[in-house]
């Protein structure tokens, strides 16, 4: 449920049992220890800041059957290096991995059709970015290492190795 487990610092690893279907807001926000957490298939909602501020979380995988990453789920996970986005995720929403500065890969998959504002800022160690080539609202056009929304030519999000195309007509705020 909401704020279940939240700020119980002396947590370091959780195992969901397969059938739990939920995982409520900010149910484990705060829990700095939270080194590793196995979410099974059967979950199909993660909350707003579910994993907000669990400075330890190095590892994440988003079970296929989330629809939404929500705002702040994943935001200050400072040590987080690897996130698997689930082909059945369609939003990201704003700040969902803000100031996740430790992540230096994202694949963002085919389905994604609506990243919200903010929701890579702060990720600084940034490195690969790479959209799905199936992908119709977003795409890393000639491997630029950027998520670029494809009707407007606006760059999203870039990082230190971004080239940034010729077709690029605007950049957004904390791109």
């Amino acid at each position: 449920g909401d704020y279940a487990f939240s700020r119980l610092e002396a947590i370091e690893q959780v195992i969901i049992p397969e059938g739990v279907t939920s995982i409520g807001e900010y149910a484990f926000c705060s829990c700095r220890e939270l080194r590793d957490i196995t979410i099974p298939d059967s979950v199909n909602y993660i909350g707003e800041g579910a994993f907000e501020n669990c400075s330890s979380l190095t590892t994440i995988t988003i079970p296929e059957g989330v629809a939404i990453i929500f705002k702040n789920t994943f935001a200050n996970c400072t040590k987080l290096k690897s996130v698997t986005i689930a082909d059945s995720v369609d939003t990201i929403g704003t700040s969902a991995f803000e100031n996740c500065s430790s992540l230096t890969t994202i694949t963002i998959p085919a389905g994604v059709a609506d990243i919200r504002d903010y929701a890579f800022s702060g990720c600084y160690l940034l490195k690969n970015i790479v959209v799905a080539d199936e992908n119709h609202t977003y795409d890393s056009r000639g491997g630029c290492n950027a998520i670029i929304e494809t009707d407007e030519n606006c760059l999203l999000m870039g990082c230190s190795s971004t080239t940034i195309p010729a077709s690029v007509s605007d950049i957004a705020p904390f791109a």
